[in-house]
């Protein structure tokens, strides 16, 4: 079942071996032996990659539950044990893995050295939801799948920016309106850019500037601001230590953009398993709060709001 779930889940059965760490002919030989015992036709191969039959979508589906309840058994023994183990699966933003995940899994390591962690990244697109199979989904932005669960963290508080060379030869803007006269750099979801949302002076504006760039990454959001690209919306706790420096001019500084939602998706039927308990309230007490590596010197409420 899980190599079919793997298969299903992939581009091409190469993929499937890749993610299974399993040889090609393996995979081969599961999907001919499931398909003859069901006596249909399951999944089909063409130019484009694999694609699952109607049959095929609804094995797929009763394998997918199949299996989470099959790991469900296994959870329970490990809370009977008194130690969650096994291995648990995050996806995380790039940004996220290095700036809060690398500093601080080592300590998360030292409470729980039986859980072995699998940490696949991702950068472009990051509005997406996961399709393959994973334990913790960390992502930037309102969820779009309820089907998952959800867990809310401190939002990430923004600023509109430039750099000192930009301002020197542009007028600083007096309202979000005069955005529009100014070359900017956007960040991009699933290929569309994302307008700003300002609020101050009782009002809330939303502008659309006509974007010289979109790029889903904030540090190279900052890369390109500091060369004096152009204004850009950026998290304040990124803009930090170049605006210290006066490298980066806040602007626009009575008006609060629309914080960045940030959440944890994860798998479970009625209850969390063990080891993702374990990551996600370790997250709870890293996550915006004092002993998040982002601060670097600051407060939480220099760079995080409350959860909502």
């Amino acid at each position: 079942m899980q190599i079919f779930v793997n298969a299903a889940e992939s581009r091409t059965l190469t993929e499937a071996a890749e993610r299974l760490s399993l040889p090609v002919s393996t995979i081969c030989r599961a999907v001919k032996r499931i398909q003859a015992n069901a006596k249909l036709v399951l999944l089909r191969r063409s130019a484009d990659g694999l694609h699952l039959t109607p049959a095929g979508k609804d094995y797929w589906e009763a394998c997918r539950r199949t299996l989470a309840a099959y790991q469900e058994t296994l959870d329970i023994l490990d809370t009977h044990r008194g130690q969650p183990q096994g291995k648990l699966h995050i996806y995380a933003p790039i940004t996220f893995a290095r700036s809060v995940l690398a500093p601080v899994l080592p300590r998360f390591r030292e409470l729980y050295p039986k859980i072995h962690l699998e940490l696949s990244l991702y950068c472009s697109n990051w509005h997406q939801e996961p399709s393959a199979e994973f334990d913790i989904f960390l992502k930037v932005r309102d969820p779009k799948d309820s089907r998952h669960h959800i867990k809310i963290f401190p939002p990430i508080r923004q600023g509109v920016f430039a750099s000192a060379t930009y301002l020197n030869g542009h007028e600083r803007p007096a309202h979000p309106a005069d955005l529009h006269k100014h070359q900017c750099i956007g960040y991009s979801s699933d290929r569309r850019q994302v307008p700003w949302k300002l609020t101050g002076e009782g009002e809330e504006v939303v502008v659309e500037p006509a974007f010289q760039i979109v790029v889903g990454d904030p540090d190279i959001q900052l890369d390109l601001t500091l060369s004096g690209l152009g204004v850009a919306l950026l998290p304040l706790w990124v803009a930090h230590a170049a605006t210290q420096r006066g490298e980066l001019v806040r602007l626009l500084p009575q008006w609060t953009p629309e914080p960045i939602p940030f959440c944890a998706l994860y798998r479970g039927r009625s209850r969390t398993s063990p080891k993702s308990e374990a990551f996600l309230c370790f997250l709870e007490h890293v996550v915006g709060q004092n002993g998040d590596p982002r601060l670097n010197g600051g407060e939480p409420s220099d760079f995080f709001g409350l959860r909502s």
